[in-house]
């Protein structure tokens, strides 16, 4: 399965945050409630997502996660990102972290 099917990041749906296709279900949504303790069928239940939206979910911070590893090993001092429309961007610098939001 791949991701992009069911997770979108819109600029004009919740901030830019990746929800879930067709909702305002946030994919970060799906993870507080994975780590309190609720079974994915349960969530999915909850928000009226299908199952194969958790597995997605799952799916995107796993290539999040990857993406971020093998970006810290490239640039040094990069440990922030920022997520456009377009995707994923890992190159912000530590020098630019100051006081300006990720998802600017």
């Amino acid at each position: 399965m791949d991701w992009r099917e069911r997770i979108a990041v819109d600029r004009a749906i919740c901030h830019g945050r990746a929800c879930i296709k067709g909702t305002r279900v946030m994919v970060s949504a799906v993870f507080d409630n994975l780590a309190a303790g609720e079974t994915p069928e349960a969530i999915a239940a909850a928000y009226r997502l299908q199952p194969q939206d958790i597995q997605a979910a799952l799916l995107y911070a796993a290539e999040l996660c990857a993406r971020a590893h093998r970006s810290s090993r490239r640039w040094s001092g990069v440990m922030r990102f920022k997520v456009d429309e377009s995707g994923f961007s890992f190159r912000i610098p530590a020098a630019s972290w100051g006081a300006t939001p990720l998802d600017q």
